[in-house]
């Protein structure tokens, strides 16, 4: 409740949906905004679901966490190389 950009999300995104009389214009924000809450309840649980299986899964065997370190430092160096050559348009 804390999060600006929540506020402001809730502020300027949401209103625009409500239809209707305005008597009920609280009650279909608050109905949108158990929608929102509820959609994002399922996606962050499945991502922490997720995330906490791809954990273990690196644990398990050294080998694939050693791969996933050199695939990320390759990565990063390449992005670094690539961000740092002169532009070629």
């Amino acid at each position: 409740m804390t999060n600006p950009k929540t506020i402001l999300f809730f502020l300027s995104f949401l209103p625009q949906f409500v239809t209707g009389p305005i008597a009920d214009a609280s009650g279909q924000m608050l109905r949108l905004g158990t929608i929102y809450m509820l959609l994002t309840l399922i996606v962050y649980g499945a991502l922490g679901y997720s995330a906490g299986h791809a954990s273990r899964w690196l644990r398990e065997g050294w080998v694939r966490g050693e791969r996933a370190r050199w695939l990320t430092g390759g990565s990063f160096i390449g992005l670094g190389v690539w961000a740092a050559l002169p532009d070629r348009r």
